[in-house]
């Protein structure tokens, strides 16, 4: 049979079936889909975690997070009064305690998130926070986690990282219900970014019905007010709060410091403590031990006193009191240090 070559006008008349590109989809669950999944046990990457890996024991029997594993989208990152309540009671009634899965997020790649850089090949805690120390105060050391991958669930977007840290808050285990300020501050960190990136700050129709429908607690009005106060607020990294456990092994660390040997250091108290009877109790405590050194270690014990420390106005008046007393009483040395109130890029 003859063999008849194409002719190039044939060729581009020639029909060619037409194929549908099909572009891979990273992250095609929504953060409300893949909550729902974790809150329904249905989510499918699962693994037993070293509650170790997450716990530490800052003194025999008494423990707290490890903060640099943690990722937590409240204003408050850790609260240990909380922790106490809840072991004693799931002691006394235990039929009643109910360990639920952790959620842990994945970082397949070096990340930075709120400026802190995060390793490649690292779990991060973000849910059940709490719920971790009272397992390791009941004896338990693993504990499930969902796993969330945050580049292939959660395209690498760190908005969407502290939605899923505030939708994941379930108010009736863990008794510890999504603030306001939790999603303010998610708010603020959007604004933050598009400000960032050139565009203005307040958020698109998409991103406020995203918000709204998320968030039930919170309306238009309540946003509204958000959006018109916002100063940049987005980018604070949560407040800590100190167990009496972590207290005095700070107030030891202190006492076992050579520059430290021939002073008084006062146990730990609360930045309003600086010019009350605790000072005065302090100050007496100085005469006993015949001594002119003194030094304080304050710390924030509620959110009045963290936002204090947080506008720097509350150190500048310890400061002034500090110099006043100290000439007043004929002192050395009197000197106060603020413990850490906040998570900072050490942390990871």
């Amino acid at each position: 049979m003859e063999k008849r070559a194409v002719t190039d006008k044939q060729f581009t008349e020639t029909k060619i079936p037409k194929l549908n590109y099909i572009k891979p989809v990273v992250g095609e669950k929504s953060v409300s889909e893949i909550v729902a999944e974790i809150k329904n046990e249905t989510w499918p990457d699962t693994l037993e975690m070293d509650i170790t890996e997450y716990v530490r024991e800052v003194s025999p029997n008494q423990f707290a997070p490890i903060m640099k594993k943690l990722i937590q989208s409240r204003p408050v990152i850790y609260d240990p009064v909380f922790v106490e309540r809840s072991v004693r009671r799931s002691k006394n009634q235990p039929n009643i305690n109910k360990s639920l899965p952790a959620t842990v997020v994945f970082f397949p790649e070096d990340t930075i998130i709120n400026g802190q850089k995060i390793e490649s090949n690292t779990y991060i805690l973000i849910d059940r926070i709490h719920g971790m120390v009272i397992d390791r105060y009941l004896g338990k050391t693993v504990k499930i986690a969902n796993v969330v991958n945050f580049k292939k669930d959660l395209g690498s977007d760190e908005l969407k990282l502290y939605r899923l840290g505030n939708l994941l808050n379930d108010v009736e285990i863990e008794l510890q219900p999504l603030v306001d300020d939790a999603i303010k501050m998610e708010l603020y960190r959007l604004m933050d970014k598009r400000i960032s990136e050139g565009k203005e700050g307040k958020p698109s129709d998409e991103e406020r019905k995203s918000f709204l429908k998320d968030y039930s607690q919170i309306n238009v009005h309540q946003w509204s007010i958000w959006v018109a106060n916002h100063t940049s607020g987005g980018r604070s990294a949560p407040y800590i709060k100190y167990s009496t456990a972590e207290r005095k092994v700070y107030h030891e660390e202190l006492k076992d410091r050579k520059s430290y040997e021939d002073w008084v250091i006062s146990t730990p108290s609360t930045i309003m403590s600086y010019s009350g009877e605790t000072l005065g109790r302090v100050l007496i405590e100085c005469c006993t031990n015949e001594t002119r050194k003194l030094l304080m270690p304050l710390y924030a014990s509620n959110d009045s006193q963290f936002k204090k420390l947080k506008e720097g106005k509350i150190q500048k008046k310890i400061e002034n009191r500090f110099k006043e007393l100290k000439e007043f009483y004929y002192m050395e040395e009197m000197e106060f240090i603020i413990m850490k109130f906040q998570s900072d890029s050490e942390e990871f």
